[in-house]
């Protein structure tokens, strides 16, 4: 899925010294000041082929901005073996013609249901794609990603503006030997979806994300510690924490695991993983990575997060300057998982 890298940064372009003056431009890509699609969610957030699914889009905007609506479709071709690109190009530019054997529009809106093509783990999973006219053998499986995902691609455009967006898909893991293939469907468990629980100010003030009128008072130009929470997700199996763990099932424990249902948590998972080096299987904890935006203001640092690498926690901070005009402001914060999971939440700011 695409994310944006890097903090806020400012450039000052260097003129000749006979100019009047000197611009500085402001490259913020937190600053929302015109409508701007941020992520994309699916739900389930990893789903096997066949599977219906809900695409729901975030579109952040100034109050009162005028926007356009949303237009879904779905990539039903890979991209060809010399582009370096993600996806076919033709799937997200604005001015083609809709191809079938590229992409199937899906609909309309902010929120759309759909289905993962049946054919999904051949077109972009690990199962080898059948031969196109003229060949004798099929294209090459497509490699995972570092969790051993693999992701059906959608685009949601805004106006003539593409987001990518993928959904994960659930196509089990290739070469494993009989005994692996068991171990590995009794362990792994499908991705669930980060959500952001709480938003702890600096003052005390615990901001719920449930709340029906989530928002907070802040004076101008003060600096305001955001601190987002979610769910710590226990590190073993424990029947009857509400997790359906690798080590549970509906038998052992049909309270975590309902029959034709798996509960997940929704913090940073912990997930086996088959190590192709080791060739062995493993467990593994999901990294997760929170992404601020806002209408006005500034952060510190607009992407902050906990690395599956760093020591295990359930919160991560920033801090937002508030603007020096009073009036309402608006912060999103997208919250995203290492196997593609994203949610977000919004906020809504009084500048006193």
């Amino acid at each position: 899925m695409r994310t944006t890298t890097g903090t806020a940064t400012a450039i000052l372009l260097t003129l000749p010294l006979s100019s009047a003056c000197i611009p500085t431009i402001t490259d913020d890509l937190s600053l929302i000041s015109s409508p701007r699609l941020l992520a994309i969610a699916a739900q389930p957030a990893e789903a096997a082929p066949s599977d219906g699914v809900a695409l729901s889009a975030l579109v952040a905007a100034p109050a009162g901005a005028r926007r356009a609506s949303i237009e879904w479709e779905l990539c039903t071709s890979r991209k060809p073996l010399t582009e370096l690109g993600a996806v076919n190009p033709a799937f997200l530019s604005p001015t083609r013609d809709m191809d079938a054997s590229v992409e199937r529009l899906l609909g309309q809106g902010d929120e759309i249901a759909s289905d993962v093509p049946r054919d999904a783990c051949s077109s972009f999973g690990p199962n080898p794609p059948p031969p196109q006219a003229g060949e004798q053998t099929g294209g090459r499986p497509v490699d995972p990603d570092p969790t051993g995902g693999y992701y059906q691609p959608v685009v949601a455009f805004l106006g003539r503006s593409p987001t990518l967006g993928t959904v994960r898909l659930s196509c089990g893991v290739p070469g494993l030997s009989p005994d692996e293939r068991v171990e590995f469907g009794q362990r792994y468990r499908i991705n669930e979806n980060p959500r952001i629980d709480a938003l702890h100010l600096g003052d005390g003030t615990v901001v719920p994300s449930d709340a029906a009128d989530a928002g907070f008072t802040a004076r101008r130009k003060a600096n305001v510690s955001l601190e987002t929470q979610w769910a710590a997700c226990p590190r073993h199996s424990v029947c009857g924490d509400g997790i359906c763990g690798e080590e549970e099932d509906a038998t052992s424990c049909a309270g975590d695991c309902p029959a034709g249902a798996s509960k997940g948590c929704t913090g940073a998972e912990t997930y086996a993983w088959f190590d192709p080096g080791a060739e062995g299987i493993e467990d593994r904890r999901e990294g997760i990575l929170v992404t601020w935006y806002s209408t006005a203001g500034a952060f510190s640092e607009r992407r902050v997060g906990v690395a599956e690498t760093d020591p295990d926690a359930a919160h991560t901070k920033t801090t937002w300057t508030a603007p020096a005009k009073p009036g309402e402001e608006t912060l999103w914060a997208v919250i995203r998982d290492d196997r593609g999971g994203v949610s977000w939440q919004s906020y809504r700011v009084r500048v006193e």
